[in-house]
């Protein structure tokens, strides 16, 4: 079992991990913006919407199921919206670099897929904190 202290250490590790994934998909999309500050700065948002969705529901507690459902629900769709986004930016990104078709299209696969991994573990870990420090707030 870990304790406090450990479970703090983890969540910040997770935290930079997320932030990897975040940097890396910004990085992806910005590559293939086109040329004006205007469009990349457009390119960079996906990713960080869905970051900030993420921070949203991993540090405020729920207050009632209907609330905490609603706000999953609002995530999910700005997490769908912007991996279709970033999916298609980063496609093309990789494409454009020179590499084939096949790896074109998994590309994009790997930095989601580690997102997805990042940001679920972010939720329990900060999800277990919560629980051992207030038990009451944990549970629901």
């Amino acid at each position: 079992m870990h304790n406090l202290k450990q479970l703090r250490r983890l969540r910040w590790f997770v935290l930079v991990t997320v932030l990897l994934g975040i940097a890396a998909s910004v990085a992806m999309n910005v590559l293939h913006a086109p040329p004006s500050i205007v469009a990349r700065l457009a390119s960079a948002g996906p990713p960080i919407f869905v970051f900030a969705s993420l921070e949203l529901i991993a540090r405020i507690p729920g207050s009632g199921k209907w609330l905490t459902r609603a706000r999953v629900a609002g995530a999910a769709i700005v997490a769908v919206g912007a991996a279709s986004i970033s999916y298609a930016q980063h496609r093309a990104a990789v494409h454009e670099l020179g590499f084939a078709e096949w790896e074109a299209w998994i590309w994009p696969l790997i930095i989601d897929g580690f997102m997805i991994v990042a940001s679920v573990s972010l939720v329990e870990v900060v999800r277990k904190i919560r629980m051992m420090t207030d038990p009451a707030a944990g549970a629901a």
